[in-house]
């Protein structure tokens, strides 16, 4: 048996085929009393193919409803018989089922458990609590079918009925004999209010019979609802003594969502929350009332409600809802009225909250057009900081260009010095043995003509020598610049390394400044920056940079700037690097001149004064040991600023 297969089948035909004029025998009858019978099925410990078999049953048995209103009973049962076999239903269990489907007529007597079963299960309603909402459907329908029955008759139909049947199970007996009851004492106080409310020697009038302080409170918070407010006095005073108190704790539940809805409430003292698990959608406080709905229609409650404060509700009862329906016809216009202004509050509510949503919404297009704007500002900024980025690149690039041409540079100085340093060396000193020979010459003559002529040769061969050894003097420094550096490092203490190269540099002053002392002024932040470096490297950069400055000033005097020499040397260190700058009030560097200073052989000295090649030769080392060396913008004099990693 595929039972599912089969339920999925007959619940798509139920929905298509049945009237909507079947108001109790409808498709949601067809699932009650299918849960009843599952439930019955479980008490009594049926096996699984019984406890299918009639729940089959239980879903066909008012499928015949789809084609005739009376007598649909073996209409069921051929729809099973037509129906079964595809689910894989055996001959046998489609027989039982055709049995079960026809004892559901009322007017047979039920054989055997199964057949009980399910009718005790058709009938699972009259012990429950919402047994007048579906009794109240069988009258609608029995109207659209042309009965129409007033609600007095109506409830003594119900009378004899309910005091006829019987249950056929145990079960059944058990668990729904005594709401049946219960349903039962009910309908016999409607019929009572109903024949006696209005006679004048009826002791339960409420206009004849006083109503207690705790029932006076009552009315008066029923005076304050807009449900009650204009009802009359005799309608107040029915409804109190109707009324049931509930006395509910903050955070005690009152109903949960999908809860049967057979009571309306009205709250007396305290606050209640609609909500839906942690989500509240609403607050109610004293004399607001709500659930009505819901008992109106028997739906399931739509949301949860739950004490906020300890509060104190009023409770009305199905039985007593409806009672008060056929006693006070007026409640039906109150209600209408509520449900109108309910309604219209609604509207007002959706307007409302649809401005809100549209002023939301543009608040939210605002701040998205401020993002983009932001976004935009972003994007340009990040432009400008790839631009630098990139100008940063092509400058590193042509640093490195620079550094390789340097490096070819270089090695052709190298060689082109090796190759000079030779023919210079015999050009010096053949010069020097032929002055050696004219002075001998010289001494040996007397002839006034052969002396001029030596004397010429001597002036001569010393302008040859002279200007030999500034050759090789060339050459060297051009050999010194090619050469690579030391490679054997130790901890240089730069005090040590800069207090030597100034009394150095102060020794070779004499022949640029005769007559000037030149004033050094060295000042060393605490601690010491010490760097491992190669001590003789750091030294000649040192020397350069030191021996520029005596000659900057030198050239200051020597264009009447007589003001003394001064020469700042300053160090610093942040831990990762050491920093030296040398400042000299000298003549300074002409701005055109400022970014050639670095290249090799580039010099603003005169010609015969300077090769051109210390700040050359200063910068690679610099380089070499991942430092830099600059030459600092908008002094007086001239400042170079020397950063190299400790």
């Amino acid at each position: 048996m595929n039972y599912q297969e089969a339920e999925s089948f007959v619940f798509d035909y139920l929905e298509q085929h049945l009237s909507p004029k079947l108001h109790y025998h409808s498709f949601d009858h067809t699932r009650d009393v299918m849960q009843a019978s599952v439930k019955l099925c479980e008490m009594e410990q049926l096996s699984e193919e019984q406890t299918i078999l009639v729940r089959t049953a239980a879903l066909l048995h008012d499928s015949g409803f789809a084609k005739q209103y009376q007598r649909n009973e073996p209409i069921g049962a051929a729809n099973a018989a037509e129906w079964l076999p595809r689910f894989g239903y055996s001959p046998e269990q489609i027989e039982s089922v055709k049995e079960l489907i026809l004892a559901t007529d009322i007017t047979r007597q039920p054989n055997g458990l199964l057949q009980k079963i399910l009718r005790d299960a058709d009938l699972d309603y009259i012990g429950r609590h919402d047994f007048f909402s579906i009794s109240q459907r069988l009258r609608e329908e029995l109207f659209e079918h042309g009965k129409s029955i007033k609600l007095v008759e109506w409830h003594l139909i119900e009378k004899d009925f309910l005091e006829k049947h019987v249950y056929y199970t145990d079960s059944a007996y058990r668990l729904r004999n005594r709401g049946k009851h219960e349903n039962l004492e009910e309908i016999k106080a409607l019929l009572q209010e109903a024949g006696g409310l209005f006679s004048k020697t009826n002791t339960r009038h409420p206009e004849a019979q006083p109503l207690p302080d705790e029932r006076r409170n009552i009315v008066h918070t029923l005076e304050n609802t807009s449900l009650f407010q204009n009802a009359e006095p005799i309608l107040l005073k029915h409804v109190a003594m109707a009324i049931e108190r509930i006395h509910l704790k903050a955070e005690e539940p009152l109903f949960r969502k999908g809860d049967p809805g057979e009571s309306m409430y009205i709250i007396e003292e305290g606050t209640l929350k609609v909500h839906e698990g942690s989500i509240t959608f609403a607050e109610l406080g004293p004399s607001e009332y709500f659930g009505e709905a819901s008992l109106i229609d028997n739906s399931p409650r739509s949301a949860s409600v739950s004490a906020a404060t300890d509060a104190i509700i009023l409770r009305i009862g199905e039985k007593d809802f409806y009672s008060l329906l056929v006693t006070y016809p007026s409640i039906n216009r109150m209600l209408m009225k509520e449900l109108i202004n309910r309604l219209r509050n609604q509207n007002n509510a959706v307007v409302s909250e649809f401005r809100n949503r549209e002023q939301k919404l543009q608040e939210l297009v605002e701040l998205r057009t401020r993002q983009i704007v932001e976004e935009k500002r972003n994007v340009e900024r990040k432009s400008q900081e790839l631009e630098a980025a990139l100008k940063e690149l092509q400058d590193a690039q042509h640093l490195l260009i620079h550094q390789e041409k340097m490096a070819s540079l270089g090695q052709i100085t190298s060689g082109i010095a090796h190759e000079l340093l030779n023919p210079l060396n015999f050009v010096n000193n053949f010069s020097a043995v032929s002055k050696g020979l004219v002075d001998e010459l010289s001494e040996n003559t007397t002839d006034e003509d052969s002396q001029e002529i030596c004397r010429d040769l001597n002036d001569n061969l010393g302008r040859i020598a002279q200007h030999g050894y500034r050759a090789v003097e060339i050459v060297r420094s051009m050999a010194e610049h090619s050469a690579s550096f030391g490679t054997d490092k130790q901890q240089v203490n730069l005090r040590s390394l800069l207090e030597d190269a100034v009394n150095v540099t102060r020794k070779s002053n004499g022949t640029e400044l005769p007559e000037e002392v030149i004033d050094f002024k060295i000042n060393i932040t605490e601690p010491i920056p010490v760097v491992s470096a190669v001590y003789g490297d750091l030294f000649r950069v040192m020397i350069n940079l030191l021996r520029n400055a005596t000659l900057a000033i030198a050239d200051n005097h020597a264009a009447g700037n007589n003001q003394p020499g001064h020469v700042e040397i300053s160090c610093t260190s942040d831990g990762q690097t050491a920093e030296v700058l040398i400042r000299d009030n000298g003549i300074g560097i002409a701005e055109n001149d400022r970014a050639r200073v670095f290249l090799p052989f580039y010099t603003t000295r005169a010609a015969g004064k300077g090769v051109g090649l210390g700040l050359s030769i200063s910068h690679q080392i610099v380089s070499a040991y991942g430092g830099t060396i600059e030459l600092m913008p908008g002094q007086e004099g001239t400042a170079f600023r020397m950063v190299i990693p400790v």
